[in-house]
Protein backbone atom coordinates (compact mmCIF):
# COMPACT_ATOMS: atom_id res chain seq x y z
CA UNK A 1 0.00 0.00 0.00
CA UNK A 2 1.10 3.47 -1.06
CA UNK A 3 0.84 5.91 1.15
CA UNK A 4 1.32 10.04 0.32
CA UNK A 5 2.23 12.35 2.33
CA UNK A 6 -0.01 15.19 1.80
CA UNK A 7 0.89 18.79 2.92
CA UNK A 8 -1.26 20.36 4.96
CA UNK A 9 -3.70 22.85 3.67
CA UNK A 10 -2.16 25.68 5.74
CA UNK A 11 0.80 25.42 3.37
CA UNK A 12 -0.66 24.74 0.24
CA UNK A 13 -2.17 28.68 0.68
CA UNK A 14 -0.16 31.49 -0.34
CA UNK A 15 -0.24 32.63 3.07
CA UNK A 16 0.87 28.74 4.19
CA UNK A 17 4.03 29.24 1.93
CA UNK A 18 4.59 32.48 2.81
CA UNK A 19 4.91 31.38 6.32
CA UNK A 20 7.01 28.39 5.60
CA UNK A 21 9.39 30.00 3.86
CA UNK A 22 10.17 32.62 6.32
CA UNK A 23 10.13 29.57 8.89
CA UNK A 24 12.79 27.50 6.74
CA UNK A 25 14.91 30.88 6.11
CA UNK A 26 15.27 31.63 9.67
CA UNK A 27 15.79 28.44 10.48
CA UNK A 28 18.64 28.20 7.90
CA UNK A 29 19.83 31.71 9.11
CA UNK A 30 19.94 30.68 13.23
CA UNK A 31 21.88 27.48 11.92
CA UNK A 32 24.21 29.33 10.19
CA UNK A 33 24.75 32.06 12.90
CA UNK A 34 25.55 29.42 15.39
CA UNK A 35 28.20 27.92 12.60
CA UNK A 36 29.39 30.85 12.45
CA UNK A 37 29.58 32.01 15.75
CA UNK A 38 31.44 28.40 16.59
CA UNK A 39 33.29 28.68 14.15
CA UNK A 40 35.01 31.88 14.32
CA UNK A 41 35.38 31.25 18.25
CA UNK A 42 37.52 28.32 17.03
CA UNK A 43 39.54 30.02 14.46
CA UNK A 44 40.16 32.67 16.94
CA UNK A 45 41.10 30.27 19.66
CA UNK A 46 43.61 28.71 17.29
CA UNK A 47 45.20 32.35 16.41
CA UNK A 48 45.65 32.80 19.83
CA UNK A 49 47.10 29.94 20.41
CA UNK A 50 49.44 30.25 17.05
CA UNK A 51 50.14 33.56 18.30
CA UNK A 52 51.65 32.74 21.39
CA UNK A 53 53.28 29.97 20.04
CA UNK A 54 54.91 32.11 18.22
CA UNK A 55 55.73 34.32 20.69
CA UNK A 56 57.71 32.20 22.80
CA UNK A 57 59.35 30.58 20.49
CA UNK A 58 60.70 33.98 19.45
CA UNK A 59 61.23 35.05 23.04
CA UNK A 60 63.30 31.46 23.31
CA UNK A 61 65.51 32.04 20.38
CA UNK A 62 65.77 35.67 20.96
CA UNK A 63 67.22 35.07 24.71
CA UNK A 64 69.82 32.63 23.06
CA UNK A 65 70.88 34.87 20.76
CA UNK A 66 71.47 37.89 23.16
CA UNK A 67 73.59 35.35 25.11
CA UNK A 68 75.82 35.05 22.16
CA UNK A 69 75.70 38.60 21.61
CA UNK A 70 76.67 39.44 24.89
CA UNK A 71 79.63 36.81 24.46
CA UNK A 72 81.02 38.27 21.89
CA UNK A 73 80.87 41.68 23.57
CA UNK A 74 82.78 40.47 26.78
CA UNK A 75 84.92 38.62 24.39
CA UNK A 76 86.28 42.17 22.46
CA UNK A 77 85.61 44.53 25.07
CA UNK A 78 87.22 42.59 27.86
CA UNK A 79 88.98 39.24 27.00
CA UNK A 80 90.48 39.98 23.61
CA UNK A 81 91.86 43.39 25.08
CA UNK A 82 93.03 41.94 28.37
CA UNK A 83 95.57 39.03 26.55
CA UNK A 84 96.46 42.44 24.17
CA UNK A 85 97.62 43.80 27.34
CA UNK A 86 99.28 40.70 29.19
CA UNK A 87 101.38 39.72 25.74
CA UNK A 88 102.43 43.30 25.58
CA UNK A 89 103.47 43.89 29.62
CA UNK A 90 105.03 40.25 28.95
CA UNK A 91 107.26 41.31 26.25
CA UNK A 92 108.73 44.11 27.88
CA UNK A 93 111.96 44.88 29.68
CA UNK A 94 112.64 45.24 33.28
CA UNK A 95 113.20 48.76 32.78
CA UNK A 96 110.69 49.45 30.69
CA UNK A 97 108.28 48.18 33.11
CA UNK A 98 109.55 50.62 35.75
CA UNK A 99 109.21 53.28 33.58
CA UNK A 100 105.42 52.65 33.09
CA UNK A 101 103.49 55.82 34.81
CA UNK A 102 100.96 55.03 37.09
CA UNK A 103 98.01 54.95 34.72
CA UNK A 104 99.79 53.04 32.47
CA UNK A 105 100.35 50.39 34.99
CA UNK A 106 97.22 50.71 36.43
CA UNK A 107 95.45 48.73 32.70
CA UNK A 108 98.31 45.94 33.24
CA UNK A 109 96.82 45.58 36.57
CA UNK A 110 93.29 45.34 35.60
CA UNK A 111 94.47 42.90 32.44
CA UNK A 112 96.44 40.79 35.32
CA UNK A 113 93.85 40.56 38.42
CA UNK A 114 90.25 42.19 37.79
CA UNK A 115 88.09 39.52 37.86
CA UNK A 116 84.82 40.01 35.78
CA UNK A 117 81.09 39.16 36.49
CA UNK A 118 79.16 37.76 33.25
CA UNK A 119 75.22 38.86 34.48
CA UNK A 120 72.43 37.18 32.56
CA UNK A 121 68.74 37.73 32.67
CA UNK A 122 67.46 34.25 33.01
CA UNK A 123 63.69 34.62 33.13
CA UNK A 124 63.05 33.28 29.74
CA UNK A 125 65.11 30.05 30.65
CA UNK A 126 63.53 29.69 33.76
CA UNK A 127 59.83 29.62 32.15
CA UNK A 128 61.29 27.45 29.48
CA UNK A 129 62.64 25.22 31.70
CA UNK A 130 60.49 24.87 34.49
CA UNK A 131 56.97 25.26 32.90
CA UNK A 132 55.44 22.10 31.44
CA UNK A 133 52.74 24.11 29.99
CA UNK A 134 55.30 26.33 27.94
CA UNK A 135 56.07 23.17 26.36
CA UNK A 136 52.62 22.18 25.38
CA UNK A 137 52.18 25.33 23.87
CA UNK A 138 55.19 25.81 21.95
CA UNK A 139 54.05 22.02 20.59
CA UNK A 140 57.46 21.44 18.82
CA UNK A 141 59.22 18.78 20.93
CA UNK A 142 62.11 18.78 18.51
CA UNK A 143 62.63 22.38 18.95
CA UNK A 144 61.84 22.05 22.90
CA UNK A 145 64.94 19.75 23.13
CA UNK A 146 67.29 21.59 21.02
CA UNK A 147 66.62 24.17 23.07
CA UNK A 148 67.60 22.19 26.48
CA UNK A 149 70.39 21.38 24.75
CA UNK A 150 71.41 24.81 24.16
CA UNK A 151 70.28 25.90 27.59
CA UNK A 152 72.33 23.82 29.17
CA UNK A 153 75.33 24.35 27.19
CA UNK A 154 74.87 28.06 28.28
CA UNK A 155 75.25 26.86 31.48
CA UNK A 156 78.43 24.80 31.34
CA UNK A 157 80.06 28.67 29.15
CA UNK A 158 78.84 30.29 32.14
CA UNK A 159 80.27 27.87 35.08
CA UNK A 160 83.85 28.06 33.10
CA UNK A 161 83.94 31.76 32.87
CA UNK A 162 83.14 32.03 36.57
CA UNK A 163 85.83 29.02 37.36
CA UNK A 164 88.47 31.32 35.54
CA UNK A 165 87.46 34.87 36.65
CA UNK A 166 87.64 33.65 40.88
CA UNK A 167 91.14 32.02 40.25
CA UNK A 168 91.82 35.17 38.92
CA UNK A 169 91.01 37.27 41.84
CA UNK A 170 92.21 34.22 43.92
CA UNK A 171 95.73 34.59 42.64
CA UNK A 172 95.52 38.28 43.03
CA UNK A 173 94.66 38.38 46.47
CA UNK A 174 97.35 35.24 47.60
CA UNK A 175 100.24 36.74 45.77
CA UNK A 176 99.45 40.33 46.97
CA UNK A 177 99.12 39.78 50.80
CA UNK A 178 102.62 38.31 50.66
CA UNK A 179 104.86 40.24 52.93
CA UNK A 180 108.14 39.84 49.99
CA UNK A 181 105.41 42.34 48.46
CA UNK A 182 104.98 45.21 50.61
CA UNK A 183 108.34 46.62 50.78
CA UNK A 184 108.72 47.07 46.67
CA UNK A 185 107.92 49.92 44.40
CA UNK A 186 105.05 50.00 42.23
CA UNK A 187 106.95 49.15 39.07
CA UNK A 188 108.80 46.14 41.01
CA UNK A 189 105.40 44.77 42.53
CA UNK A 190 104.31 44.25 39.02
CA UNK A 191 107.35 42.41 38.09
CA UNK A 192 107.28 40.33 40.67
CA UNK A 193 103.62 39.37 40.11
CA UNK A 194 104.67 38.50 36.73
CA UNK A 195 107.12 36.29 37.90
CA UNK A 196 105.65 34.15 39.93
CA UNK A 197 104.80 30.35 38.78
CA UNK A 198 101.26 30.70 39.29
CA UNK A 199 100.87 33.48 37.65
CA UNK A 200 102.37 32.49 34.76
CA UNK A 201 100.43 29.14 34.30
CA UNK A 202 97.38 31.18 34.75
CA UNK A 203 98.23 33.68 32.00
CA UNK A 204 99.26 30.37 29.36
CA UNK A 205 96.14 28.80 30.37
CA UNK A 206 94.33 32.39 29.59
CA UNK A 207 95.32 33.62 26.33
CA UNK A 208 95.89 29.86 24.54
CA UNK A 209 93.31 28.00 26.29
CA UNK A 210 90.64 30.08 27.24
CA UNK A 211 90.37 32.88 24.81
CA UNK A 212 89.71 30.48 21.88
CA UNK A 213 87.69 28.17 24.10
CA UNK A 214 85.23 31.10 24.34
CA UNK A 215 85.64 31.84 20.00
CA UNK A 216 84.44 28.29 20.17
CA UNK A 217 81.33 29.10 21.77
CA UNK A 218 80.24 32.10 20.27
CA UNK A 219 80.82 29.97 16.80
CA UNK A 220 78.60 27.17 18.47
CA UNK A 221 76.26 29.99 19.66
CA UNK A 222 76.07 30.93 16.30
CA UNK A 223 75.05 28.05 15.35
CA UNK A 224 72.82 26.86 17.87
CA UNK A 225 70.48 30.30 17.59
CA UNK A 226 70.51 29.15 13.29
CA UNK A 227 69.34 25.80 14.00
CA UNK A 228 66.52 26.81 16.48
CA UNK A 229 65.48 29.70 13.57
CA UNK A 230 65.48 26.80 10.97
CA UNK A 231 63.32 24.25 13.22
CA UNK A 232 60.79 26.96 14.25
CA UNK A 233 60.83 28.57 10.75
CA UNK A 234 61.72 31.66 12.33
CA UNK A 235 63.22 34.57 9.83
CA UNK A 236 65.87 36.95 11.49
CA UNK A 237 63.49 40.00 10.21
CA UNK A 238 60.76 38.38 12.80
CA UNK A 239 63.45 37.98 15.55
CA UNK A 240 64.55 41.22 14.99
CA UNK A 241 61.26 43.23 15.03
CA UNK A 242 60.16 41.30 18.08
CA UNK A 243 63.30 42.27 19.76
CA UNK A 244 62.87 45.70 18.87
CA UNK A 245 58.99 45.74 19.94
CA UNK A 246 60.10 43.71 23.59
CA UNK A 247 62.72 46.82 24.15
Amino acid sequence: MNVKFKMPRLWRTDTGRSILKELILTTLATTISIVLTFGTAAWLEHRKKENNRRQTTMMVISDIQSFQSDLQDYQDKFFVKWKKDIEELKAMSRDSILRLTDEEREKYWNALTTPLTFPRDKTAANIFSSDISIWREVGNFKFIRMVGQVYSYIDDIEKNIKVKMDEKGRIDNTIRNRKDMKSLSNGEKLIYFMQQEEVQSYLDDFCNGFIPYMQYCIDDMKIAVDRCMKIANVTQEELDKFMADSE
